[in-house]
């Protein structure tokens, strides 16, 4: 058996004519759809915030012919329409309540046609009504919280606390969420392995709906390369009345410290202050006094000391 090729190519051309003709005749026709269109809430007081947020979703019925349809369906499907509150009537939610207010999307009509095509018909739209909660927005400056994790390479440490400058930012955002912020953190930073100084910028994290100024901090880690240390330390003796000598048993203790390479031989004995309290032989009960450590430097690390209690002697001078 022979196919016509021919024959074919002219059948399927015809197919195709005639689904262009069936199509063009189906869109001059009128049809009733619905369609899903997000609005935009403007024209409201630029202190003020609503809460629910300003972006809104609609399902509309409309009438129209099929042409006229497709058209917008093709070019407007994923935008958004703006919805200009000073073009609509609100209504308080209570009486003189100045902060809950609803409107009805059937007097969004005009403005909705005009912003799809004039030429369909909008039958219905649903829901029938949007509330609206309004919150007013306040500007507040904030503490700022570095979110860092750091860990450091084998005998390295802080040279000094970690800074950022500023240490403060301005936000802005509605009442009810400046109002219950203690801090903004910074964006989360992990360091591993650190063995050198940063100064960098990092970005600030705010809550949703809160603008800061500035948006970024600089980060400030000094770090230095430590080594241990160990001194001997004499104890003094504190309170003691003129009468009495106090004999201690031993009389110095050992401390023991980490310290920065560069500090490490201006550290000395002179510059830590370790006592025993008189006092102490009162309150406390048994043949020992507690040693107290009340001044050491602030450049050292991970001190310890021994003992923490010494034994004792009390004497009345002759």
């Amino acid at each position: 058996m022979t196919i016509d090729k021919g024959k074919i190519l002219l059948f399927f051309i015809f197919i195709i004519i005639s689904s262009i003709m069936w199509l063009l005749t189906s869109l001059e026709e009128i049809y009733t759809t619905q369609l899903k269109i997000p609005i935009k809430i403007t024209g409201y007081d630029q202190n003020k915030f609503i809460k629910s947020g300003n972006i809104f979703n609609l399902s509309i019925t409309i009438n129209g012919y099929g042409y006229d349809i497709v058209k917008y369906s093709l070019k407007n499907k994923l935008s958004i329409l703006q919805i200009n509150l000073n073009n609509i009537k609100l209504y308080p939610l209570k009486s003189r309540d100045t902060n809950n207010f609803y409107f009805l999307t059937k007097d969004l009509s005009l403005q909705i046609s005009a912003q799809i095509d004039p030429n369909l018909k909008i039958l219905n739209i649903s829901p029938d009504t949007i509330f609206l909660t309004f919150s007013q927005l306040i500007s507040k400056h904030i503490p700022i919280k570095p979110n860092i994790h750091i860990t450091y390479a084998k005998q390295y440490i802080n040279k000094n606390p970690i800074q950022i400058e500023p240490n403060k930012t301005l936000a802005q955002g509605p009442s009810y969420i400046i109002d219950s912020l203690s801090y903004i953190p910074t964006k989360k930073i992990e360091i591993n392995n650190l063995s050198y100084s940063i100064k960098e910028k990092i970005p600030l994290k705010p809550p949703n709906n809160v603008k800061v100024i500035p948006k970024y901090t600089t980060l400030i880690i000094e770090v230095e390369q430590y080594t241990e240390a160990r001194l001997t330390i004499p104890i003094k003796i504190i309170n003691l009345p003129a009468k009495y000598n106090l004999l201690l048993f031993p009389d110095k203790i050992n401390v023991r410290f980490n310290v920065g390479i560069e500090n490490y031989k201006k550290i000395q004995a002179k510059h830590f202050t370790a006592v025993v309290d008189y006092k102490d032989i009162e309150k406390l009960p048994g043949d020992k006094l507690p040693v107290k450590i009340i001044h050491k430097p602030n450049n050292i690390y991970s001190f310890s000391y021994f003992p923490y209690s010494v034994e004792y002697i009390l004497e009345e001078k002759q």
